[in-house]
Formats: structure tokens, C-alpha cells, sequence
């Protein structure tokens, strides 16, 4: 249902946005590195196809990123390091896949 949940607020461009991450944030210690790592990928891949709502919506989301790689430990972060740079690897899109990389250098600071 976490998933389900998050991923009606995912580019929705209402309030709805802040609560849900007020939720994820409150509840990420209790999810599996499995729903841990499909949030973080699917909030990367809507980023990638401007779907993540209004651009105050898009930086909630881009700090949500930061702040869940902050929290977590390394078997998470290696797992979702792998899924990240793979999609820069397959982007055939020069643009995305720069949008990509620089995404990525600002959630790992």
C-alpha cells in the first residue's frame, strides 16, 4: 500500500505532495530497502520525464531523494547507485543522460 500511496502523490500538483513525503519520511525506517529502492528509482525516472508535478513540486521531491540517501547504509545506497548509473548507461539521450548525471551529483553531496 506504501507504494500505491506514493505513487498516486508522485506528479500530482496539489498539497497532496507534502504529505506524502511528511509520510514516506516519518515511515522509511519501516519499509524494505526493496520499496526503499523502487521510490527512490521511480521518483528518478519521473524526474527524468518531467512528471514530477510543478517545479516547487520537483525540488519536495529532489530534496526527498537527498535526504533518503543521507538516512540510509550502504547495502541500499550500492543497490540504488547500481540502478542509477545502469540507466545512464542505457540513456541514448545525450540531454537525459546529463540531466541524470547532474541529478545524481546533487543528491550524493
Amino acid at each position: 500500500m506504501s507504494l500505491a500511496a506514493f505513487r498516486y502523490c508522485l506528479g500530482r500538483k496539489t498539497y497532496i505532495i507534502g504529505i506524502c513525503i511528511g509520510w514516506i519520511k516519518k515511515h522509511w525506517k519501516q519499509f524494505s530497502n526493496n520499496t526503499k529502492s523502487v521510490m527512490l528509482q521511480d521518483i528518478i525516472e519521473a524526474y527524468l520525464g518531467n512528471l514530477t508535478g510543478m517545479k516547487m513540486d520537483t525540488i519536495s521531491w529532489i530534496e526527498l531523494l537527498k535526504w533518503a540517501w543521507a538516512e540510509e547504509d550502504n547495502d541500499l545506497r550500492t543497490k540504488v547507485k547500481s540502478m542509477v548509473q545502469w540507466n545512464i548507461d542505457l540513456c541514448k539521450d545525450k540531454e537525459k543522460k546529463e540531466v541524470l548525471e547532474s541529478l545524481w551529483s546533487q543528491i550524493t553531496l
